[in-house]
């Protein structure tokens, strides 16, 4: 396995940067609630689940893939723009971590199995 340091400055490509904890970052850390298959697509309120995370975005997304009745949902938890997606539970091990940035316009609903990451920095 590679050091720290090697990894690093692959990332980094040997520029300095200013690292931070999460904690400096983050201005809220949540989790998602369920959301279970025979919600979806039950209304138009944007919505996104943890397999999304892992299979249909890549780095970032601007649009979630499915579609809720919030009041369908108990306790429902909202995103916006700019927060970080993170997957908390997997049946496939390499999933869980998977993270991506939402960038889209409209605020969200977070299917289960998901950390939400709130931030002040530009996305």
């Amino acid at each position: 396995m590679e050091s720290i340091t090697t990894l690093t400055n692959q990332l980094t490509k040997g520029e300095d940067w200013e690292w931070k904890s999460l904690g400096e970052i983050a201005t809220d850390i949540y989790r998602g609630n369920e959301v279970d298959n025979s919600q979806i697509g039950t209304g138009s309120y944007p919505c996104t689940t943890y397999g999304s995370i892992s299979n249909a975005f890549s780095v970032w997304f601007d649009k979630c893939n499915f579609t809720v009745n919030p009041s369908l949902i108990k306790n429902p938890k909202y995103f916006e723009y700019g927060t970080l997606l993170l997957v908390a539970a997997s049946q496939v091990m390499r999933c869980i971590a998977d993270c991506c940035a939402y960038l889209g316009k409209e605020k969200a609903i977070a299917g289960g199995n998901m950390f939400l990451l709130t931030h002040n920095q530009n996305p």
